[in-house]
């Protein structure tokens, strides 16, 4: 496979441990040395990958070779949201104990969101905590999930029930491993791209709108601009709100509603990327509906959206989902203060809100025309 010429950047998360985000072409072959750069010297410690049985058929070789003899061994965790368990997080403990695995340890987690949490769950309890180098494969991850130190595990009641906040030792984002991606799978990575690009300002909102056939396209020049654009605009925030209790929180933008619909239909019935596009389109026109977002951008995030091939109503999801059981399970989000549900709103691109005072009467119809296909 031909690794374009991009060149690499490095975004930099300045926290108290600090650590550094590479965005590049062709990284995972020459892990060790990047790695060296970040205090993680392969050599002086054993490695444990921990990934699924999709991305370790295409990328656990090479990642193998690069390792080499520090390679302490690979596990294989269920993929999809079914697999991010405590469950998965206990085959991680007992593979940890049964090779004797100590502090000086790192865990290496190669594969999507779902292969980064639970791996970075184990490795934040495993002897009080040990380190994990994030190698997100998938675009959601990238531009997301390997980012910030939130490590999860679902449980039936809700998303990410059972968690910690564990900082990577270094994020490594090697885009050769976008080609490998279905279709289906790049493109719900998109949505996180959308929800960053709101976040982050007009000028990454101008860029994706002016440019939705390259990004389709997978164009090399292009997607490490964005990745790496959205690395920053989530360090930034990271670096602001470390443990997720005020400005951070504008990452959780769509994501109040996109939990409730993966909660209601069954962990893995719909994608995380497609809830969260659905979750999008739900918060931008609640907020538009409630007086306070800039007339429009409700329309301009559904265009977005659905320039990219992503569903923006309730109806466009693969199984039918009730506003009713949907406000039942809005009730859980971890978001919610004194019995009221918190929903994070944009009122401009890079202006975000928290708003608890919502009418539930005007939530209930926005979900209830979201359901009948009603919001495009």
């Amino acid at each position: 496979m031909q690794t374009p010429d991009c060149g690499e950047q490095i975004v930099k998360v300045d926290l108290s441990r600090p650590y550094e985000i590479h965005v590049g072409y062709g990284l995972l072959t020459r892990l060790p040395k990047t790695l060296s750069s970040a205090g993680v010297v392969l050599g002086d410690c054993r490695a444990v990958v921990v990934s699924d049985e999709t991305v370790g058929r295409l990328w656990l070789d090479p990642l193998s070779q690069a390792v080499g003899t520090s390679m302490a061994g690979s596990l294989l965790i269920p993929g999809g949201e079914g697999g991010k368990s405590l469950v998965s997080a206990g085959k991680i403990y007992d593979f940890l104990i049964d090779r004797h695995c100590d502090r000086d340890t790192v865990v290496l987690a190669l594969g999507g969101g779902v292969v980064g949490d639970v791996a970075g769950y184990a490795a934040a309890t495993y002897l009080r905590g040990i380190r994990v180098v994030q190698l997100p494969t998938t675009l959601l991850a990238q531009v997301d999930a390997s980012i910030g130190g939130k490590v999860a595990v679902n449980h039936p009641a809700g998303k990410n029930l059972i968690g910690s906040f564990h900082q990577p030792s270094a994020v490594v984002a090697d885009l050769q491993t976008l080609a490998t991606l279905p279709e289906a799978v790049y493109r719900e990575g998109l949505a996180e791209v959308v929800k960053t690009a709101i976040v982050g300002g007009e000028d990454l909102v101008s860029l994706l709108e002016e440019n939705a056939e390259a990004v389709l396209s997978r164009d090399p020049a292009l997607m490490t601009m964005i990745v790496t654009c959205c690395a920053r605009v989530k360090a930034n925030l990271v670096e602001a709100d470390e443990r997720d209790t005020g400005q951070r929180m504008a990452l959780n933008l769509g994501h109040t509603f996109a939990h409730a619909i993966e909660v209601a239909a069954g962990f893995g019935a719909v994608s995380h990327g497609h809830a969260v596009s659905v979750g999008l389109s739900l918060a931008a026109v609640l907020a538009e509906e409630t007086d306070f977002a800039q007339l429009g951008l409700a329309r301009r995030t559904r265009s977005m959206l659905r320039a990219l091939g992503l569903p923006t109503t309730l109806a466009d999801l693969p199984i039918a989902l009730s506003a009713a059981k949907l406000v039942e399970h809005l009730q859980q989000d971890k978001k919610r203060r004194n019995g009221s549900v918190r929903y994070v709103l944009a009122r401009a691109p890079g202006d975000i809100v928290v708003r608890g005072d919502l009418d539930a009467g005007r939530v209930v119809s926005v979900l209830l025309r979201s359901e009948r296909g009603e919001l495009n």
